[in-house]
C-alpha cells in the first residue's frame, strides 16, 4: 500500500492523502501520507477532513430511500409542476419539453434527460445565484436533450434538485437532515458541507492546492451541498457501521428493489467516460443505510 500511495503522490504532485480500508463493516487499515498544510508543515492524519465531492451523492441517495421507506416519497413521483414534489416553486408550466416528465428516479439515476457534467453544467454557471434561482433559471433556459428515462448523462445538477426535494419533504436544511438522520446515527460527527474559501475550512480540514497556479478555492462548493461534503477517510469507513453503533438498514419493499435493479442496469449500459463511479449508486444506497 505504501508504495502505491507514494507513487501516486509523486506522479500527480498531490501534497497529501489519507487512506482507510473497511471490510464487512469493520475498519481494517488506516494510514495518512504527506501534508495537510504544506506551508505550515502540518502532516496529514487519518482524522483530517477532505472534500469528497461526488462521493457525497450516495449519502444523498440514502436520505431519499429513508424517506421512501417512511412513505414520504416514491421513486415515481414527478418533480416539477402542479401536484409534483416541488410544485411550481421553480416556475409554473408551460415548461420546456420533458421537464414535467422528470420523476425522482430519473434524478437518482442520472437519466433526467440532460443537465450533464460538461462545459455547460448548470452547477458551474451563474455563481451568484442561490439554489432557488439556479434551478428556476436552468429549467427555463437549459433545455433537456432527451426524454427522461431514455439516456444516461451524469448530472451534478440533478443531485442539486434532489437536495431540494429532501428539504421540501423534511422541512429542514439538507445538511441538518442528513447529519441527524444518517451520519450521527452511524457515529459520524465531523462530516459537514465544504466551505468556499480558505478561511471557511472546518477544524481539521486540509488545505487545497491547484495545479498551474490556479485558485483551488474558486467555486461555490456550498451550493453543491447535496454532492459536497467533507469527510475523513476513517469517517467514510464508519459510515458502514464501524463506530460501534448499529448501521441504519433500509428494508426495501419488492417494488423499490425492482426499481433499484432496473435502474442500476440501465445506468450500467448508458454511460459516458468517467461515469462508471455512479453505476453503484442505488445499490450503494441500499447497503449504506
Amino acid at each position: 500500500m505504501d508504495g502505491v500511495v507514494t507513487a501516486f503522490l509523486q506522479a500527480h504532485e498531490v501534497p497529501g492523502m489519507s487512506v482507510a480500508v473497511a471490510r464487512d463493516g469493520a475498519l481494517v487499515h488506516e494510514r495518512a501520507y504527506g501534508f495537510a498544510d504544506r506551508d505550515r508543515g502540518e502532516k496529514v492524519t487519518p482524522a483530517h477532513l477532505f472534500r469528497i465531492a461526488s462521493v457525497s451523492k450516495p449519502i444523498t441517495s440514502v436520505a431519499v430511500f429513508q424517506l421512501i421507506e417512511q412513505g414520504k416519497l416514491r421513486l415515481d413521483d414527478h418533480v416539477f409542476g402542479p401536484g409534483a414534489i416541488l410544485g411550481t416553486d421553480y416556475g409554473a408550466p408551460p415548461y420546456k419539453p420533458h421537464v414535467a416528465e422528470i420523476r425522482l428516479k430519473h434524478l437518482l439515476t442520472h437519466t433526467a434527460g440532460g443537465w450533464q457534467n460538461d462545459a455547460a453544467d448548470p452547477m458551474f454557471r451563474n455563481s451568484a445565484m442561490n439554489h432557488r434561482q439556479l434551478i428556476t433559471w436552468a429549467i427555463a433556459e437549459v433545455p433537456l436533450t432527451n426524454a427522461p428515462g431514455e439516456h444516461y448523462a451524469y448530472s451534478n445538477f440533478g443531485y442539486c434538485i434532489v437536495g431540494r426535494i429532501i428539504e421540501r419533504v423534511t422541512g429542514k436544511a439538507y445538511d441538518d437532515h442528513v447529519r441527524a438522520s444518517i451520519l450521527t446515527r452511524c457515529g459520524v460527527t465531523d462530516m459537514r458541507i465544504a466551505g468556499n474559501a480558505l478561511g471557511d475550512r472546518a477544524r481539521g480540514e486540509v488545505v487545497y492546492y491547484a495545479a498551474d497556479g490556479e485558485n483551488a478555492y474558486n467555486m461555490d462548493v456550498r451550493r453543491m451541498d447535496s454532492h459536497g461534503f467533507t469527510a475523513s477517510a476513517v469517517d467514510c469507513g464508519n459510515d458502514h457501521g464501524d463506530s460501534g453503533k448499529p448501521a441504519i438498514r433500509l428494508r426495501l419493499g419488492s417494488e423499490s428493489r425492482a426499481e433499484l435493479v432496473a435502474h442500476r442496469q440501465f445506468a450500467g449500459h448508458h454511460q459516458h467516460p468517467g461515469s462508471h463511479r455512479q453505476r453503484i449508486l442505488l445499490v450503494g444506497a441500499a447497503q449504506y443505510a
